[in-house]
């Protein structure tokens, strides 16, 4: 039985054989740019929308670091405080250029950092050192 790729994993145009695979339909390798039908809308809807929220949350998590830690006024540095709450948003803006397989690993990692952040950085009960 011979198959679509050859030994070497990649198909005929020379690009891996999972980005022909699918997710609900939609093959991994698929942009935005390629078309909206009703599956593609929902697939790319629903992992745009996971990363807005993802970002928003990164996004807010920035802000109230950056309150923390008093930045300044002005400077330098206080166009850096106020951009830095706006980085997580520009997963969003890539994710609308990528194919899908990259959507998904996008919202992925990003869901597991916010994870990692939500559980390393929680607030720890005041005597927790004290032995």
């Amino acid at each position: 039985m011979i198959n679509a790729t050859g030994g070497d994993g990649l198909d005929h145009a020379g690009s891996p054989g999972l980005l022909h695979e699918r997710l609900a339909g939609v093959p991994l390798g698929w942009r935005l740019g390629d078309g909206l039908s009703g599956p593609v809308l929902a697939v790319f809807g629903l992992l745009l929308v996971a990363l807005l929220a993802l970002a928003w949350w990164s996004s807010r998590r920035a802000r109230r670091a950056a309150a923390a830690a008093g930045t300044p006024a002005e400077g330098p540095t206080a166009v850096l405080g106020r951009l830095v709450p706006l980085l997580p948003f520009t997963t969003v803006l890539v994710a609308l250029v990528v194919p899908l397989a990259a959507v998904l690993y996008l919202v992925t990692t990003t869901g597991w950092t916010a994870l990692e952040q939500a559980v390393l950085r929680r607030p720890q009960p005041a005597g927790i050192d004290r032995r």
